[in-house]
């Protein structure tokens, strides 16, 4: 009876993620893409499980089931027709991740300036069943060479890399709630400060341009000649008015004694 489960375990086909578009684009239908996800499938049967990196069984977030896939699948096949951003955007994560990746493109498609050093398998936009054959076979071929242990990945061929490790600590829900409020507060403080300092600028700036309209109306003054009298007729009205009144409150007092 283990003999019989072991063998089943065996021929249980592994998993291989797809990415590619699946939308129109380029003149493209969605229909166009659903025919070459389905050659994909057929040529890579019964060997391998394909389906798209964003399909699962759970009903959790897509964007962390990509992730997830995209990490963990055993090989990822990549269509990087049309250069479809999300679709080039999944292939550098996988490729940073380093794992196995068969990248697959029409022949109208030019070769993404970023990636060009990645080996592609090549088929015809126009999907003709004589060439696609051949496409079919050379995408199983590709897979089945890519899926062995001894083959190189995309950052291996760079030669020996060394990966940064991020260190990590566990902490309490309160110790954590406490470094959160801690970074609110400085960041807080850092808008205070900004805002005293944009204050400053302002009363600054006003101080400035107050000082120099009066430099401009002294110097306009002093070029005036009917400026100048009028300022001066001004301050002699003023000083009689002062005289005036210095006059007035004296008799006054006069009076009263």
């Amino acid at each position: 009876m283990s003999d019989k489960k072991s063998d089943v375990a065996e021929k249980e086909p592994k998993k291989c993620g797809l990415v590619m578009p699946i939308s129109g684009m380029e003149g493209l239908s969605a229909s166009h893409w659903q025919e070459v996800k389905a050659l994909v499938i057929e040529a890579l049967l019964p060997d391998w499980q394909v389906t798209l990196v964003s399909e699962g069984e759970d009903t959790g977030i897509i964007h962390r089931r990509i992730v997830e896939r995209l990490y963990s699948d055993d090989i990822v096949v990549v269509d990087a027709s049309a250069r479809n951003p999300n679709v080039m955007f999944e292939l550098g994560m996988r490729l940073a991740f380093d794992k196995p990746t068969v990248v697959i493109k029409d022949e109208e498609t030019p070769y993404p300036f970023d990636v060009t050093m990645i080996e592609y398998v090549p088929y015809p936009r126009d999907l003709r069943y004589a060439r696609i054959v051949s496409f079919k076979q050379a995408l199983a071929a590709k897979v089945a060479a890519t899926a062995k242990p001894e083959h190189q990945t995309f950052l291996k061929s760079f030669g020996p890399l060394r990966v940064a490790k991020l260190e990590t600590r566990e902490v309490t829900s309160d110790q954590l709630l406490l470094d959160r409020v801690g970074r609110l507060e400085t960041h807080i403080s850092r808008l205070v400060t900004l805002q005293e300092r944009v204050a400053a600028d302002r009363a600054a700036d006003r101080a400035i341009d107050q000082i120099l309209g009066n430099e401009l109306a002294a110097s306009a003054a002093h070029r005036d000649p009917a400026i100048r009298r009028f300022l001066h007729e001004h301050q002699l009205v003023e000083d009689r008015l002062r005289l005036a009144q210095g006059v007035f409150v004296g008799s006054k007092q006069s009076k009263d004694e």
